[in-house]
């Protein structure tokens, strides 16, 4: 066979049969027929239009036909290979037909034989259908219901068959028609093709569909035709027709349109005269506007000024607060010069808590400060405010009295916030109390319906309030002012117009109400009967408040610093840089662009450390590509390189990033600290700041060095091994981690050398000796030795190896010298250390 497929239908052949014409036809199951004549051959199969590709039988009558029987009809190819199909509806006795069962007789008749018995008929009595069939539509359906004259709306007023025109509205979305075609002859054998001109393009050829469906059509007028053809392809004479026209819906007719454009038009002119009426308004209310524009811009020019004057007097306060801070501790409390000092300190820490409460007073107004409450004794925390205002009180001959109640006074509150409003209540009290009068504190328990009265704007109704009073002997204010004393701004006058409190800002009592209020509690003031007045808040003894406004942790307070970081834990190893000689062991770069402060720090860290100092940002990063200082403390703002930007860049650099950053800014807000810690430094520091806690600081990072060389360089068994105890960032722990391997996999290697490593490590010998020293204060040669020793001791403490076994995978050949660098580094001789452990 000339082709695998040819090969295929051979292995499958039934019948074999050979023409008038010599060609030779293979008769198959599943393959169909091939015939073959010399080089010339040709298949054909259910493509070529077979009933079936099961061939069964094949003969040729007179006129040169290929007949073949199969599992589906029979089957006639005309010399010109045209194919035709006959069914039993076309008059054969059935459709299933045996294998080789056929003869053409002498008289020209062709006999098949199947399931149904004997099928013969004469080929040549076989003409062509030339009678058109007859077609007529049948019956229409709206949303699959047929459609009755009379009925169903009144669509139809006669049967559809005779109808010629149909009316549809807007609600017979869906619509079907049938049709038949009428072919006495067969049919069964009739096709049909229909259109629908105004949406269809081209006739839609449905073989022996008989229905036509449609859905959704615009509204519009439509002609419906179908036509039928019978088996030979002759078409009908007379297709039929159907007009079709759909109505529009109510709301889309010209009428609806007109009434649309009526009530387009009155809206127009209701909207204009509205505009003109809200313009006049417009204009009658500009005026009232501008003035409250003004007041909102003279209210934020105020807000700015307080909020930008305030950073600018943390850096001036941090140069008295920090003298201040060393003189007291060196000077006898009791004497003149501790008094005064004493005196300055006191008036420093309350200039921090103004620049504080202007701050916070922003936060209030823009509505981002947030709570951070927990529960404590609301009475002790008041007693130790108290007592700062003790002394001031008698330098003024002012007795300061107070009463406590005795029922638990454990409730939740930001101690920060009520410390601010206790501070404006006795501030304010002392301003306004003559000499040689009282100020009484009263703290109690009281019910909601004892108080209800006299408060107002209590947002959560609590059974249980702590009131806390603040009540002073003086002029007190005019009655009629009374309401307006917790206004921002608000200053009390005297009757000549003058106000007696030169030095306030008009927002203490408006600040501590908003501290109030954010507390889910109230205040009010009175006047007393005997003169003076009396003021009160309220805090609700009941958990009132969500879990984001509880602290998670308590942080510890020091005095006039609340603010301060916690000085335990660490971000990043520390530098040594080894190549520099100096007086101190440590050095530490300072970026700060205010001289005077840089001064200050000059003489306050200059006695324990080496200092390079950097009036920008640009310089310090310069001066840290070629000293390598061992801590770096920098301002947050300065020109052309903030500090954010220089943290961000000595973290990110492999060589750098171990150093520590210790930034220092006024800017005191959660929100920027969270920005600096976020570039990485490994502290953040206010101003004003206090000397102990910066010099702790810088003290703890640089001590962590001797932690990391203990931990590498200490034996340890498997099951002891701790996790580094120093806190490491990425590049620094990867950087460890790679060295560890390494040097695991180099242990047994005595010749292995300093530039090996380092361009392992992929630095070059200088930066790989800074680093390495730098994190762990051993120069690159004896971490070397010593981590090797470390392993020795582990394996020794193992106890599977011998001494020189152990010497040899340790990278010592002779054993002599190793044991003399045993001795000098364990104090015992490895046989000794071996001893002790064993005993």
């Amino acid at each position: 066979m000339p082709t695998p497929e040819a090969t295929i239908l051979s292995q499958h052949c039934i019948e074999i049969f050979e023409d008038s014409l010599n060609r030779i036809w293979f008769g198959s199951y599943s393959e169909g027929v091939m015939y073959i004549r010399r080089n010339e051959y040709r298949m054909f199969d259910m493509t070529d239009d077979l009933s079936s590709n099961d061939i069964l039988a094949i003969r040729a009558d007179n006129d040169g036909n290929i007949w073949m029987s199969n599992t589906h009809g029979l089957s006639c190819m005309s010399p010109d290979c045209q194919i035709t199909n006959y069914f039993e509806y076309d008059g054969t006795q059935g459709d299933q037909y045996h294998e080789k069962a056929s003869l053409l007789h002498s008289d020209g008749l062709l006999f098949f034989t199947g399931n149904h018995g004997l099928t013969f008929f004469d080929p040549g009595l076989i003409t062509p259908n030339s009678t058109p069939a007859f077609i007529v539509i049948e019956d229409l359906k709206i949303k699959n219901e047929s459609v009755s004259p009379g009925k169903n709306e009144n669509v139809l007023d006669c049967n559809i068959s005779y109808a010629e025109k149909i009316v549809l509205d807007h609600t017979h979305t869906l619509f079907s028609i049938d049709y038949s075609g009428i072919d006495f002859p067969n049919s069964r054998r009739l096709t049909y093709a229909y259109k629908l001109t105004g949406f269809d393009q081209e006739w839609n050829q449905v073989g022996d569909l008989r229905r036509a469906t449609y859905s959704n059509l615009k509204p519009g007028k439509y002609t419906f035709t179908v036509t039928a053809f019978n088996r030979d392809g002759l078409e009908s004479l007379h297709p039929a027709t159907l007009e079709i026209e759909v109505k529009a819906a109510p709301w889309l007719t010209w009428w609806a349109f007109l009434f649309y454009f009526i009530l387009f038009c009155a809206t127009i002119y209701a909207f204009m005269h509205l505009r003109i009426k809200v313009k006049l308004q417009q204009q009658r209310l500009e005026l009232d506007h501008y003035e409250h524009e003004r007041e909102r811009e003279v209210t934020e020019m105020k807000m700015t000024f307080y909020t930008n004057i305030s950073h600018e007097l943390r850096t001036p306060l941090t140069l008295i607060s920090a003298p201040v801070q060393q003189l007291l501790a060196g000077t006898d409390p009791e004497s003149k010069e501790g008094k005064l000092l004493q005196t300055v300190s006191r008036n420093r820490n309350r200039l921090h808590r103004l620049i504080d409460q202007l701050l916070d007073f922003r936060k209030i107004e823009d509505g981002i400060l947030a709570l951070k409450v927990r529960q404590s004794d609301l009475i002790h925390e008041i007693s130790a405010i108290l007592d700062d205002y003790i002394s001031s009180a008698s330098e003024k001959s002012i007795v300061i009295e107070y009463t406590f109640c005795e029922s638990p006074s454990d409730i939740w509150y930001d101690s920060d916030k009520i410390e601010k409003i206790m501070h404006n209540l006795l501030s304010n009290a002392l301003k306004h109390t003559p000499p040689n009068s009282r100020i009484r504190i009263t703290v109690q328990a009281v019910s909601f319906s004892q108080i209800q009265q006299r408060y107002d704007g209590i947002a959560i109704p609590e059974k249980k309030y702590m009131e806390i009073s603040v009540a002073n002997q003086g002029e007190g204010v005019p009655p009629h002012k009374l309401n307006e004393i917790f206004e921002r701004y608000w200053q009390v006058e005297s009757p000549t117009g003058r106000r007696p409190d030169y030095a306030g800002t008009g927002i203490g009592l408006h600040y501590a109400r908003k501290l109030t209020e954010v507390h889910h509690g109230s205040i009010t003031a009175e006047l007393l009967a005997k003169g003076g007045m009396i003021f009160s808040f309220l805090l609700p003894a009941g958990d009132v408040y969500s879990s984001t406004e509880k602290e998670t942790a308590r942080e510890e307070d020091t005095e006039a610093f609340p603010d301060r970081e916690d000085i335990s834990g660490t971000e990043d190893a520390d530098l040594i840089d080894g190549d520099k000689a100096a007086l101190h062991e440590h050095t530490v770069l300072i970026a700060e662009d205010n001289i005077e402060l840089m001064v200050y720090f000059r003489q306050m860290l200059g006695d324990r450390y080496n200092i390079i100092e950097a009036l920008d940002g640009i310089r310090a990063w310069e001066l840290m590509q070629k000293q390598y200082p061992d801590l770096v403390l920098s301002d947050v703002i300065m020109p052309d390189l903030s500090g954010y930007e220089l943290c961000t860049r000595i973290k990110q650099d492999p060589a750098l990033s171990h150093t520590p950053v210790i930034l220092l800014t006024a800017k005191t807000s959660m929100e920027e600290q969270i920005e600096g810690l976020s570039h990485g430094a490994d502290a953040y520091i206010c101003k004003p700041f206090n000397v102990d806690y910066l010099l702790l600081t810088i003290e703890n990072r640089l001590s962590n060095r001797e932690k990391l060389r203990t931990f590498y360089t200490t034996p340890q068994l498997p099951d002891d091994r701790d996790e580094i105890p120093v806190k490491m960032n990425t590049l620094d722990h990867q950087f460890m981690e790679n060295l560890m391997k390494l040097l695991e996999n180099k242990l047994y290697d005595s010749e292995l050398s300093i530039d090996e490593l380092a361009r392992e490590m992929t630095f070059s010998r200088t930066g790989f000796y800074r680093k390495l020293k730098g994190l762990t204060n051993v120069a690159p040669a004896d971490f070397i030795r010593n981590y090797r020793l470390k392993r020795a001791a582990e394996m020794i403490l193992d106890g599977s190896l011998n001494l020189s076994e152990i010497a040899n995978k340790t990278g010592f050949p002779n054993y002599a010298h190793f044991s003399v660098l045993f001795k000098k580094r364990f104090n015992v001789s490895p046989r000794d250390y071996r001893k002790r452990k064993e005993s």
